[in-house]
């Protein structure tokens, strides 16, 4: 058992594949993505810090990419449905079609 850890705890830190670091980290990226020790930084090349570091990020520029496309998507239905909405249906649904539109466009 390591000072301080129960052995409840360690069990749990094994059963999930939580591991311990070989070397004490020193450096991190925002949001705890990467974790580098000064040993590692030191006798790496930048090009491969680089390109580990630069692989996450493709992956939330997609992501981002998707969610603006969708809202896009939707607010070009809502447009579409606000235009066609006539007379004869209820008087506060184009008001409130638009709005909505305004609202997306807002947060996107």
């Amino acid at each position: 058992m390591k000072e301080g850890i129960s052995q409840e705890k360690l069990d749990w830190m094994k059963e999930v594949g939580i591991g311990e670091f070989d070397k004490p980290m020193k450096f991190y990226a925002p949001y705890g993505k990467h974790c580098f020790s000064e040993e590692y930084i030191a006798n790496t090349t930048l090009e491969k810090i680089k390109a580990g570091y630069e692989s996450t990020l493709p992956v939330e520029k997609d992501l981002l990419e998707k969610a603006h496309n969708t809202i896009d998507i939707l607010l070009d239905w809502i447009q579409s449905k606000a235009a066609m909405a006539s007379s004869v249906e209820t008087t506060a649904l184009p008001e409130v079609i638009k709005g909505t539109a305004e609202l997306i466009k807002a947060v996107k």
